[in-house]
């Protein structure tokens, strides 16, 4: 049984088949073949590179703030992977991620798996060549601070680990906004761009933001009938209406806020996107 099958019960997701085709028939069966291998360069074993020692992640990352340029071709991005990861990319000259099995998908649950899912789609939307892999993430605008910090926090929970500095094609990249992600992952309509109370663009106003869930939850919480525990059936049971306009609604996770975090998806690192390499300790 895959992501992409029922699990059985009232709720259990059953995959992009469930909902995606009355929205996008031809990245149905993209979704479904989960990407594609990659093999190496024919001459990559004479040209392989060999990696800079460890250091701690304070000095991988250059001192003052980074260069990041949304707009710019090739767009400067952050990641961190693990150490097979790394050896693969080392080894190969190229890395996708692995293919989603049963068994961690349903460690994930179907709600991760969902989001994950219709991030695919935006994948396929937005990504020249894209063939249904699953996303690599990256960041293209954050803080030095928080970058670090996620640095270090890799570091210490996955030892070998190693932080990338890539100059992405921006025709391989889809940008989204990080907050508005967490609306997909909930199962949430997204906050919409422009405010309904005060009418400000990307309003932060907390009282604005308290007023418009709470009508959400009046309005929408009434149309969406419960499951058998009497619990609110999660987005991919809904009602074809409501699927598309919380599909509107995400849209917004395409509209990036300033000063706030941008993250990347990727469906493969190239080496020579790379331009920097730092394994940390």
């Amino acid at each position: 049984m895959s992501g992409f099958e029922s699990r059985g019960a009232q709720t259990g997701y059953r995959g992009a088949r469930a909902w995606l085709p009355q929205h996008d028939p031809a990245a149905a069966s993209t979704l479904a073949a989960g990407g594609a291998d990659c093999d190496p360069p024919e001459d990559w074993a004479d040209r392989s590179p060999v990696w800079p020692d460890p250091v701690a992640a304070a000095q991988a990352i250059p001192a003052g703030r980074l260069p990041f340029n949304l707009n710019a071709d090739a767009v400067l991005s952050y990641t961190v992977i693990n150490g097979p990861a790394g050896q693969v990319l080392q080894s190969t000259g190229s890395l996708r991620p692995e293919p989603l099995t049963d068994q961690h998908a349903q460690e994930l649950g179907d709600a991760f798996v969902a989001a994950y899912d219709w991030m695919r789609w935006q994948m396929h939307r937005h990504i020249l060549g894209y063939t249904g892999g699953f996303p690599l993430w990256v960041w293209a605008r954050t803080t030095r601070r928080d970058l670090v910090s996620t640095a270090q926090d890799m570091a210490r929970e996955s030892p070998g680990s190693v932080l990338i500095c890539l100059r992405i094609p921006r025709t391989q990249l889809l940008l989204t906004d990080y907050f508005t992600w967490h609306d997909v992952l909930n199962g949430s309509p997204a906050v919409p761009v422009d405010c309904v109370g005060c009418g400000t663009r990307h309003c932060d106003d907390a009282e604005c933001w308290d007023r418009w869930f709470d009508g959400w939850f009046d309005e929408w919480g009434a149309q969406i009938p419960p499951a058998d525990d009497g619990a609110r059936l999660p987005w991919w049971c809904w009602p074809p209406d409501l699927q598309t306009r919380l599909f509107a609604s995400w849209e917004a996770v395409h509209s990036l806020r300033r000063r706030f975090p941008v993250q990347g998806c990727v469906e493969r690192i190239e080496y020579a996107w790379v331009q920097a390499i730092r394994p940390l300790r």
